[in-house]
């Protein structure tokens, strides 16, 4: 995710701590998913429950001027990102 926000931030010339940003996107994760399994929210899909969390996070991290098609292509960067190690052998 980093490495998506600083290809970002090159092209629109933002000063992010894109680290801080991904860190802060992740930690939306499993208070989203409470929300669904507890029935406070209807099932709804990951990348939709990721864009609802990015939506909320823009301001914060100065980055709300983020038009519709930039916003859909850093929340697709989860389908983008490098496997990571295995957590098992085999």
């Amino acid at each position: 995710m980093i490495r998506e926000g600083e290809a970002l931030g090159r092209r629109k010339q933002l000063s992010t701590d894109w680290g801080a940003f991904a860190d802060a996107w992740r930690d939306q994760y499993q208070p989203a998913m409470t929300e669904v399994r507890e029935g406070r929210q209807p099932w709804t899909r990951l990348d939709d429950l990721h864009r609802h969390s990015l939506d909320r996070l823009l301001p914060e991290f100065g980055l709300d001027s983020l038009d519709e098609a930039e916003r859909v292509d850093l929340n697709l960067a989860w389908h983008r990102l490098d496997p990571g190690p295995m957590p098992w052998p085999g």
